[in-house]
């Protein structure tokens, strides 16, 4: 009988983190860096370029004068982080966390989040997918089939969890629906993570792991009651108008705009544009671009 109940007790347990919470010091993978502070539905961003960063790191707190000024306003719920970027963009994810909740994936990116002062050492150990039999474990003999992280289908989440495989979704491993997502336009997406409509630039956001589509819908300057002395028109291959300003009586130019920024769909600010990466320009005029190199 005690058997029996440890294989439940695993069943239940074996696809649920820890109690997590996403408020604390983070580093994005292969953006060391960076790190975000999440405190009070507030992410806080700074830099470290050179020297002891985790010394750096360590004594930042939230505005200190050291971090870039201001802040993004974030909500987590139900393990989806949600963080406005301004302009009407948002970056959504959902969180998988690992190595006793060190380690979180990020659904959008498939990228990870590393807590500051983490020995990545010991997470890979802990989050290895082996089958290993776990001796005088035993579990209920019923079907309800599982893929294991493995790759290999198992009996119920009970078995798996017998064999050490304590990752699964739900049935078997040859039976699993291709990924499918269906943007606001109707258009079928086969991909997790940033999407752009290759025939409209301005029709674009995000699928998650579960086939959900999040719309980026950008907030341009005309519509948000920014001033303009003259008036605002369409620029053909620009999501947003741009103001257009009397200089005479017959003479009209537009305005020349300025780029203040590029970001990507966190909000992390670039001074180059990387190849293959999606950025935001935004220009004082009001102007917002999404570029592709």
């Amino acid at each position: 009988m005690k058997k029996l109940i440890f294989a439940v007790f695993v069943a239940l347990f074996s696809n649920t983190v820890f109690s997590q919470s996403i408020e604390g010091k983070w580093l994005l993978e292969d953006f060391t860096n960076t790190m975000y502070l999440f405190e009070d539905g507030l992410r806080w961003t700074t830099y470290c370029v050179e020297g002891n960063c985790d010394s750096v790191y360590l004594a930042y707190q939230a505005g200190d004068s050291t971090g870039l000024p201001g802040a993004h306003s974030y909500t987590y719920e139900n393990d989806t982080l949600t963080v406005d970027l301004n302009f009407g963009n948002y970056d959504v994810n959902e969180l998988s966390y690992k190595c006793e909740g060190n380690l979180v994936e990020l659904s959008s990116s498939q990228s990870y989040f590393i807590k500051l002062g983490t020995d990545l050492s010991t997470c890979i150990e802990t989050d290895t997918c082996e089958a290993s039999p776990i001796e005088g474990c035993s579990a209920i003999s019923v079907w309800d089939p599982v893929c294991g992280c493995d790759g290999l289908t198992y009996p119920n989440i009970a078995v798996a969890a017998c064999s050490s495989i304590l990752i699964s979704t739900p049935g078997e491993c040859n039976s699993q629906e291709p990924f499918s997502c269906t943007s606001s336009s109707g258009i079928e997406i086969s991909e997790v993570g940033p999407w752009v409509n290759p025939n409209d630039q301005c029709d674009t956001g995000e699928c998650s792991s579960d086939g959900q589509f999040f719309e980026i819908i950008i907030d341009c300057m005309e519509q948000t009651g920014f001033p303009c002395e003259g008036e605002w028109v369409e620029v053909e291959g620009q999501c947003c108008s741009e103001c257009l300003v009397s200089l005479g009586m017959n003479e009209l130019e537009i305005k020349e705009s300025k780029l203040l920024k590029m970001i990507d769909l966190i909000g992390r600010e670039y001074n180059t544009h990387p190849n293959g990466q999606l950025l935001f320009y935004i220009y004082d005029s009001g102007k917002i671009e999404k570029r592709i190199k």
